[in-house]
């Protein structure tokens, strides 16, 4: 799979490590974030885009979703801080 940076539907961004996961940071209409409310063409209207809280995803490297809390794969309302918290872990998992 390799590392890379993507950018999401204009409403986050997902980084994918050497290890093969994927961390999914989202902050777009419909997320668990500042714009959960937001219309779904808001991102679309403006050069800048921003919340104060995301949601995050742990996807591991067959593609599947990493469970954050009890029967959700996302952790929502997540500061910049924990969001960094997260990043660290996950470069550090390994591939069984």
């Amino acid at each position: 799979m390799g590392t890379n940076f993507s950018i999401t539907r204009q409403s986050g961004f997902a980084l994918t490590f050497a290890n093969g996961y994927t961390v999914s940071v989202q902050f777009g209409p419909g997320m668990y974030c500042d714009n959960k409310l937001a219309s779904f063409d808001a991102p679309t209207k403006t050069n800048d885009w921003n919340s104060r809280f995301a949601e995050v995803g742990i996807i591991d490297p067959e593609g599947g979703f990493i469970t954050l809390a009890e029967n959700d794969d996302v952790l929502g309302w997540q500061s910049p801080d924990e969001v960094a918290n997260l990043i660290a872990w996950v470069t550090q998992l390994s591939v069984d």
